[in-house]
């Protein structure tokens, strides 16, 4: 992935996952070692993560209360937009939401177990 992708990849972890409620706070989460594995354990699954990622980032410009890509909109307006893809009836809405969780929670365990004493 690009390195925009990867920025974009780690907002949305945030949204769905705020660093405020970890105990990672104070420094942010390091996910060096997330990204490591997911370009040379996992390269497979690239292609779907790039594609959830732009979806993500791209569907709230087709929505009339968001109208900007995910990054670019409030953390507030992030979490609406997300709520309200997590209830759509559509079940790839719901699937793409679901996938992000479970990578935030990979990437924040990637973070903790890279740090010195875990």
């Amino acid at each position: 992935m690009t390195a925009i992708e990867k920025r974009w990849a780690e907002c949305i972890f945030a949204a769905v996952m705020p660093v405020a409620a970890s105990p990672l706070a104070a420094a942010g989460p390091d996910t060096t070692m997330f990204w490591r594995c997911m370009s040379t354990g996992a390269p497979t699954f690239l292609p779907g993560l790039r594609s959830m990622v732009l979806a993500i980032v791209l569907l709230p410009l087709f929505d009339r209360r968001f109208l900007r890509p995910f990054p670019m909109l409030s953390a507030d307006q992030r979490e609406a937009f997300l709520v309200a893809l997590d209830g759509d009836q559509a079940y790839l809405s719901r699937q793409l939401v679901a996938t992000v969780k479970i990578l935030a929670c990979f990437a924040r365990f990637d973070s903790r177990a890279s740090e010195p004493g875990q």
